[in-house]
């Protein structure tokens, strides 16, 4: 049984993923990875930061290959190769960055999510409503 991540627990996770070079939250982290196995190594290794070191159990299987592998530590967090088929790729011009608590982190930017969010569920189509009432994104920094 997991408990819902807290604000500690993002910053944490973000700030060991960017300490290790990394590029990149409801009732779960979700992060989006490269898929290249270089990625998906440092990505186990960040998780080894959680008290349970639950990642450990996927052993030397690749994230790719399922495309999105739930953890299940005291949070839980979904690292993802792919949501809604859209890729790291796919989406990396909609990446922002916000600094929290001297942490940047990376999230998807309203047009990412938009993209991702075209599923049936009924959670999808009440993210879509709240998203489309946003206004859009600055441009991102180059």
């Amino acid at each position: 049984m997991t408990r819902p991540p807290d604000e500690s627990d993002l910053l944490k996770l973000a700030a060991e993923f960017n300490r290790l070079g990394f590029t990149r939250a409801t009732e779960d982290i979700d992060i989006m990875l490269l898929r290249e196995a270089v990625n998906e190594t440092l990505a186990k290794r960040a998780m080894c930061i959680l008290p349970d070191k639950a990642i450990l159990e996927m052993g030397d299987e690749r994230i790719a290959d399922w495309g999105v592998v739930r953890v299940n530590d005291v949070i839980t967090v979904d690292l993802m190769t792919e949501a809604s088929g859209l890729t790291y790729e796919d989406i990396r011009d909609d990446i922002r960055t916000v600094m929290v608590d001297g942490v940047p982190i990376p999230f998807a930017g309203k047009r990412a999510m938009l993209r991702m969010k075209q599923g049936l569920r009924e959670k999808d189509t009440l993210d879509r409503n709240y998203l489309e009432n946003l206004p859009d994104d600055p441009p991102a920094d180059r």
